[in-house]
Formats: C-alpha cells, structure tokens, sequence
C-alpha cells in the first residue's frame, strides 16, 4: 500500500515524501514519525529534497522483521539505503540516522582527467 504522506508539521521544513508500507498495518505514530523524521533532515537535505520511504514486514525464521528502504533525491546528494530491525520504529530511527551520517560526510572528490 502506498499513501501520500503529505507535509511534515510546521516545526519542520515541508517535505515532498512518498511513503510506502507493504506488510505493515497503518499505524498514525510511525506515519508521523516518518513525516517528522524526513522533516528534520530535510533542513540539510534542502527544500528540494524528494524522499521515498518503504517500510516492509520481512519474516526472518520465527521472528519478524522490518526493513526500511530510504531513497533521497536532492540537488546536492542521492541517497539510497537500507536497514532491517525486529521493531519498525528503530527500524526507521536507524535508517534515518544513517541517512543523517551520509548527508554530513563531506563530498567525495571528484577524479580529474588528467
């Protein structure tokens, strides 16, 4: 099931994101801490920034699991990653923070032709 996830709250920057759930029930706290989450990194990401969030119920042997795919496509940066726990919310914590990790690490240089 996919849902327009529409803007985050005033407190952040609006977010174009696109959130996707396959395998897990709606659930309006982990909607909005998605929402909030995106907000927040959206301030270094810049205003640009489009993010598409997939939350997918994985079953690992007796235990489920969650993964969580994050894909952010800004002027400055694309982002693309994942990240897998037993509970959704550090699930999507975690995936966030990475995503954080790789907004602050500087630029790689670019080789040059000569």
């Amino acid at each position: 099931m996919t849902t327009p996830a529409g803007r985050a709250a005033s407190r952040t920057a609006p977010v174009e994101l696109e959130l996707t759930l396959r395998g897990v029930p709606i659930d309006e706290a982990l909607v909005h801490y998605v929402r909030e989450s995106a907000g927040k990194l959206s301030r270094i990401a810049g205003p640009a920034a489009r993010w598409h969030v997939r939350i997918q119920a994985t079953a690992s042997g007796a235990r489920p699991s969650y993964e969580v795919a994050i894909e952010v496509a800004a002027p400055a940066a694309r982002i693309s990653l994942r990240h897998a726990d037993p509970d959704e919310f550090l699930a999507v914590r975690d995936a966030f923070d990475l995503v954080n990790q790789q907004l602050d690490a500087p630029p790689e240089p670019v080789a040059s032709a000569n």
